[in-house]
């Protein structure tokens, strides 16, 4: 369990093994960061988790009120703080002691508290600087609402999947067709923080980019695209992950650089609160009612009932008319452009020049190689291909050496260790899959 975890020593103590484990079964997430609190706070202290639980009452908010003053003194923040005490807390009651003493935590402004929405055009920027992976993340995040965990999870064994967008056809010849829009956009329970499904919508701008999207995993990378595969999977710097889920720190970092490539210091969850904040003025004028903004948020709310009352199914009628709410206040409040029609050579042409984007070529790379979109395919897949090895770091050979510190970087980028060397550096080589 949580083999990478510089805390994972703890676990070999059966009883806060067990008790990680009771945690993991409401969420996976909670139990990796339980154990890396607990594991921080031993750590701080020179004290054992076993020595925690043997604390008594009085001890404990004694210990308590001493654990906040410290981590205040680190700089750390009062919710990361209050964190802290939620799992110490948890830990505690697991071995039947509960510590009810009040610890006042500082008032903080957090770093995010003033932090402003983007507007349409700069919403608009930011797609004009992503490449269609990184376009179709942050059009689920803003125009959907869904958490970046609902894209793909925090270890990269699940997040949406084609068929969970039910309207959405993928022909046997790779064009993407959408029977209706907006489109639905189903998350499964596993993927709901909240652990109960739910239903939200995506416009005809964001159809678009996901068209355009998996036209070229199927067309340009030759990828097979079912109905159980990934909506969004690796991006070209990571091959050997392609057909795989993107981890949520991945699907964060793809839209941090869009943001940042638009020129905005913003946090990617910003785009979350773009949909939370313009759905709420389609609410005002009348556009929507706020049960519907919560739902499509993935907060259930008062729907909650009707969705245990069918079995997890909306009515037709319900679903209908959200959808018809959605589509008055999305084209309104969300959308930043108008979709033109776009013919069958129109996106290979596009395709092509979106392939060579993804695999690292710039601006001035494609001026020069001239008129892309008469490229034969040949061509193009040796261009891909050289462009890979670069990517990959081929033209150094396939083994390189690299400091200890960054050993654990170069694992996850997929690379294999080899041996030690006597001056603090290792080596490492290309993962044979």
């Amino acid at each position: 369990m949580f083999p990478r975890s510089k805390y994972r020593h703890l676990l070999e103590d059966e009883g806060f093994s067990a008790w990680i484990e009771n945690v993991s079964r409401g969420s996976k997430v909670n139990a990796e960061v339980s154990l890396r609190r607990i594991g921080r706070i031993c750590e701080l202290f020179q004290i054992t988790q076993r020595d925690l639980a043997k604390m008594s009452k009085g001890e404990g908010g004694d210990f308590l009120f001493r654990m906040v003053s410290r981590l205040e003194k680190e700089g750390n923040r009062s919710s990361s703080i209050a964190g802290y005490m939620k799992t110490l807390k948890g830990w505690w009651l697991f071995n039947d002691l509960e510590v009810t003493r009040r610890v006042r935590l500082s008032r903080y402004v957090g770093l995010y508290d003033n932090e402003r929405v983007p507007t349409h055009q700069e919403l608009h920027s930011i797609f004009e600087h992503a490449d269609l992976q990184k376009k179709v993340c942050c059009a689920l995040m803003a125009f959907s609402g869904v958490r970046p965990g609902v894209i793909g999870n925090m270890y990269g064994e699940d997040g949406l999947r084609v068929h969970d967008l039910p309207e959405m056809n993928v022909a046997s010849d790779g064009f993407v067709s959408f029977t209706r829009t907006p489109a639905m956009v189903v998350v499964r329970r596993t993927l709901s923080k909240m652990g109960k499904q739910y239903v939200t919508f995506l416009p005809e701008q964001g159809c678009s980019y996901i068209k355009q999207y998996i036209e070229w995993r199927v067309l340009i990378r030759k990828e097979k695209v079912e109905a159980s595969s990934p909506l969004v999977t690796a991006n070209p710097a990571n091959p050997w992950r392609i057909g795989r889920f993107v981890r949520v720190t991945n699907i964060g970092d793809d839209v941090r650089h869009a943001i940042r490539a638009a020129g905005f210091k913003w946090r990617p969850y910003v785009l979350r609160r773009y949909f939370d904040t313009r759905m709420m003025g389609a609410e005002q004028e009348g556009h929507v009612i706020k049960d519907y903004r919560v739902f499509w948020m993935g907060h259930i709310g008062d729907i909650e009932h009707v969705y245990t009352l069918n079995k997890g199914q909306l009515p037709d009628d319900l679903l209908e008319g959200m959808r018809q709410a959605y589509a008055r206040a999305s084209e309104k409040h969300l959308a930043t452009m108008v979709q033109p029609s776009i013919g069958k050579d129109e996106v290979v042409n596009t395709a092509r020049v979106e392939a060579l984007k993804m695999f690292g070529y710039t601006e001035e790379e494609l001026l020069a190689l001239g008129d892309v979109t008469k490229v034969t395919m040949e061509k193009l897949q040796e261009l891909i291909h050289e462009k890979s090895k670069q990517m990959l770091g081929l033209r150094q050979g396939t083994q390189r050496v690299v400091p200890i510190g960054e050993l654990e970087h170069w694992i996850e980028q997929g690379w294999d260790y080899k041996r030690d060397l006597p001056n603090g550096k290792a080596v490492i080589g290309l993962r044979a899959d």
